[in-house]
């Protein structure tokens, strides 16, 4: 066990340097409970990863080969380590044979025992099913069977968050299949009833969906993933105001009228996949995706966008009820400013997407000034330890780490996504990395990271003493999305892609 720690602070202390000569040229739920069970910290010895990535040393088109490989190498192994320990800590063992096992939402951590409790909101077992889904595509060998095998049990699992109502919208009462903020007790027997169900928590299974669909080509992926999309646009605001324009927008539930970038934004890239897949298989349905992903892309930037190029979280709308659909009455001029990182992230993926499908440079523009707000609003330097934190929420002046990390996954795949196209996105990357391996070093925990990846643990504080599933899964997570970056990089200067 000792070789392999210090293989990895070899490639870490190699990640570290290499990082240092490319950062240059930077722009300034409510939940069910369950019963709580208790188990022992996870012993990182026992942990043994299997990875799949060849090595390479040569620099090819200007792309440093053999820095990237052995980056992708070490993250995979980083994000199997913790994603064993989030499965280890926060799910019984069910999940190993039956989609019937629950997923707990917090992880009390005191002593040498780790207590769960509470069962997870879709939104946090989304996050959860994201990360075995990149593990199950990474691993190899026994690790892969392992990962699989959640993975699958996870996806039918999300049946138990399914249900099905009557819905009131813009246009009809309609019945609809939503996955509904809570756990049910059976399959397809969730309550999905008023503000049970919410859009975008259908947005991340989307998104998720077609990833699954890409890596393994089931083909259940994929049509889930257009009925979830096709769901969501059910929901557009298609009054038409005194100005003879529509409204717009998706509110942030069937039975909300506020409209949320993150009720919008979302779905917006993964449409225009929807469109590419189609249009690659000449299906006639392909367009209408992408209008509705420019659509919808419009709708957000426009009203809901910050001066600074960050996005705001909602803008106010009144509506009522007319016979048998909702009428807008009025909507603010203003919007609630406050800005997360995942409402940006998301938006830069959705430029990214539609730059990459349309080639109108407006899209990438707008993209580039995206990515540049969110670093300038959102990145925290820590110069005593050469380090940086992405922080999760800039509300005015105050910038916090608020709800969960996993905000920071949606930007940093944002950063991703935009990467292509625009290479100050590297070093925007790189943070990422930088602050994951400083809390890998430093602050890791029985394969647990801390809310802060530089400041470490403060049990004192709710969010490290009782660790949210999503915050875990998300740093795991953001280990493999930083991997399968680095593989793509190495495919294209090896021409493997």
């Amino acid at each position: 066990m000792r070789k392999i720690l210090l293989l990895v602070i070899i490639l870490l202390v190699c990640s570290c340097v290499a990082c240092a000569s490319k950062n240059v040229g930077t722009t300034g739920d409510t939940s069910t409970s369950s019963p709580t069970t208790t188990k022992n910290a996870t012993s990182t010895d026992n942990i043994q990863t299997t990875v799949a990535v060849t090595t390479a040393a040569v620099t090819t088109e200007g792309i440093d080969v053999e820095f990237y490989t052995a980056l992708a190498k070490s993250n995979i192994e980083k994000s199997i380590l913790m994603g064993k320990a989030t499965i280890d800590f926060y799910t019984n063992d069910r999940i190993l044979t039956s989609p019937n096992f629950i997923l707990a939402e917090t992880l009390k951590i005191g002593g040498s025992n780790y207590s769960s409790a509470g069962t997870s909101s879709v939104w946090h077992y989304t996050s959860f099913y994201a990360m075995t889904s990149r593990l199950a595509k990474l691993s190899e060998g026994e690790d892969k069977n392992y990962f699989s095998n959640i993975n699958n049990n996870t996806y039918k699992g999300f049946g138990y968050y399914r249900g099905t109502t009557n819905v009131i919208t813009y246009n009809d009462v309609v019945e609809m299949n939503f996955y509904g903020v809570n756990r049910g007790s059976k399959i397809d027997g969730a309550n999905v009833a008023g503000d049970q169900a919410v859009y975008d928590d259908q947005m991340w299974i989307i998104r998720e969906c077609i990833y699954s669909y890409k890596s393994t080509g089931n083909v259940e992926y994929l049509n889930e993933a257009m009925r979830l999309s096709k769901l969501c646009i059910a929901g557009w605001d298609s009054t038409i105001g005194v100005n003879g324009k529509e409204y717009g927008g998706i509110p942030w539930g069937p039975s909300y009228a506020t409209k949320h970038t993150c009720s919008n934004a979302p779905i917006i890239s993964p449409l225009v996949e929807i469109y590419e897949i189609l249009k690659a298989q000449d299906n006639s349905e392909a367009d209408y995706y992408l209008e509705w992903a420019k659509k919808i892309y419009s709708f957000t930037y426009k009203t809901l966008r910050n001066g600074n190029y960050t996005f705001g979280d909602l803008v106010g709308t009144s509506r009522e009820r007319r016979g048998t659909k909702y009428v807008t009455t009025g909507q603010s001029s203003g919007i609630d400013n406050t800005a997360y990182t995942y409402n940006t992230g998301a938006m830069i993926s959705g430029a990214a997407a539609l730059y990459r499908a349309t080639g109108e440079e407006n899209y990438y523009r707008q993209g580039k000034n995206f990515a540049n707000g969110a670093y300038n609003v959102f990145l925290k330097k820590y110069n005593d330890v050469d380090c940086a934190v992405w922080f999760t929420k800039c509300a005015g002046t105050e910038l916090s780490l608020s709800s969960t990390l996993w905000f920071n996954l949606v930007l940093l795949q944002g950063f991703i996504d935009l990467a292509p196209y625009y290479d100050k996105c590297e070093t925007y990357i790189m943070y990422f990395q930088d602050s994951l391996d400083y809390a890998y070093e430093n602050h890791l925990k029985d394969g647990l990271f801390p809310r802060n990846y530089v400041e470490g643990w403060n049990l004192k504080s709710n969010e490290d003493a009782n660790k949210n599933v999503m915050d875990q899964a998300a740093s795991a997570q953001m280990y493999s999305m930083i991997a399968e970056w680095a593989m793509s990089l190495v495919d294209k200067a090896t021409g493997e892609n």
